[in-house]
């Protein structure tokens, strides 16, 4: 039977709501709510006109998609990585500063 100091221990899992949205000059930037840490960034398609693409901390860029469907990517991709069983010695994802330049609201 797991005890009340056990239960503290367990996996914290991130939802939606756990997520906000952070509007710049010409991006967008999908951050953890309560640390202001971004995830990921959606920015427009220097040669497809209104297709968007997702940019992670990394600096991998995704393919081309309308701005709708690039938001909810991003939303499903930064929770799969933060709910991802971490393995041994590793978190799941350490969110930190991306980094995308000036003109972040």
């Amino acid at each position: 039977m797991v005890t009340a100091d056990q239960m503290t221990c367990v996996m914290r899992y991130f939802n939606r709501q756990d997520l906000c949205w952070r509007v710049g000059r010409d991006r967008l930037v999908l951050c953890l709510r309560e640390s202001g840490a971004e995830l990921f960034c959606v920015v427009p398609d220097a040669s497809h006109p209104r297709m968007w693409r997702i940019i992670g901390c990394d600096g991998r860029s995704s393919d081309v998609a309308n701005l709708a469907r690039a938001k909810e990517a991003a939303v499903s991709l930064a929770l799969a990585a933060l709910n991802r069983a971490p393995e041994a010695g590793q978190r799941a994802l350490e969110p930190r500063p991306c980094g995308f330049g000036p003109g972040m609201a």
